[in-house]
Parts: C-alpha cells; sequence; structure tokens
C-alpha cells in the first residue's frame, strides 16, 4: 500500500488521510492494528480494506431514530457561540499538547476529567492568566470529554475519530 492509498477503516473513522502525498496520521498497518486490538471490526484483513468488517455507526442506521437526534436545530443552532469558543480551546489545546501535529484529542495526556471539571467549576466567570480562555469554556470541554468517554464505553463504541490513544 502507499503513502497516499487509504484504508476503508480510515475512511470510515475519519482518521487523517494522505492527500497529494501529505503525511498519514493513521497508515494502514496501525489502523488494522487498532482495529485487532479494540475489537472494532471483526474480520481478516482483506475484509477491513474491502470495507466488509462490522465498525459500529455512531449513529443509528434507522430513519427515524435519527431524526430524534437534533444535531443542527437542537445543538449547532442553540449554542454556536459556546461550541466555536469550546472549538477554539481545542485549537489551543493541542498546540499546546501535541505541538506541531494535526488536531487531535491525545487522551494519554490527561485523564482527570471530573477533577478538572470541579476546579474550572470553582472558576467559573475568571479567565485563566495562563491562556487567555475563561474558565467557563474550559469546563464545557472537560465536560464534554467526561461525556464522550462514558458514551463510548457504555456504548462498546470506538474512541472518538478526532482521537488518539496514546
Amino acid at each position: 500500500m502507499s503513502e497516499t492509498d487509504v484504508c476503508q477503516y480510515c475512511l470510515r473513522t475519519g482518521c487523517q488521510i494522505a492527500v497529494d502525498g501529505h503525511t498519514l496520521d493513521c497508515k494502514y498497518g496501525q489502523a488494522l492494528e487498532r482495529l485487532r486490538l479494540e475489537g472494532i471490526a471483526g474480520g481478516t484483513a482483506e475484509e477491513i480494506l474491502a470495507g466488509d468488517a462490522q465498525i459500529p455507526p455512531r449513529l443509528s442506521t434507522n430513519s427515524a431514530e435519527r431524526k430524534r437526534i437534533a444535531i443542527f436545530s437542537g445543538l449547532l443552532r442553540y449554542f454556536p457561540d459556546a461550541l466555536a469558543y469550546v472549538a477554539q480551546i481545542s485549537w489551543a489545546g493541542n498546540n499546546k499538547h501535541n505541538p506541531g501535529q494535526p488536531m487531535h484529542w491525545n487522551r494519554a495526556k490527561s485523564g482527570d476529567e471530573l477533577d478538572c471539571v470541579a476546579r474550572h467549576l470553582l472558576e467559573v466567570g475568571t479567565i485563566d492568566p495562563d491562556d487567555g480562555f475563561w474558565h467557563d469554556g474550559k469546563l464545557a470541554w472537560r465536560a464534554l470529554a467526561n461525556l464522550q468517554k462514558h458514551l463510548e464505553k457504555v456504548n462498546n463504541l470506538p474512541i472518538s475519530p478526532g482521537s488518539k490513544a496514546t
């Protein structure tokens, strides 16, 4: 497989992929190894690459169930400024903790979401002098991180596409 080829797993999970010779974040072998280690998909490498392996969907495949998940009208339209602010915190955090790397949540860097939630909760309404961000935004980021990990655990899902385990 060449540097610009992409496995089906990478396409489905949103891994950083090579385009026009850019560096791969998740090369073929890493994707297959992750599949095997995490039990995300069953099957041979050929089945995985052919797209025949079973990868759990993040959203229901049932149309009626999907309509009840109002991501645009019930989340993005409600909180556009808050979500944009949390995205800025994600960008700044990536630059701090993963300098020079593409955006990703490196879960090995910190796993104490609830302690961080509590600490930021004590400082709501104030700005963190280290980086100039409101503690309220950092509280939201940590709360989302905790919820994401919880949902993955209870629903037996793979880690989110923008995450790295290490």
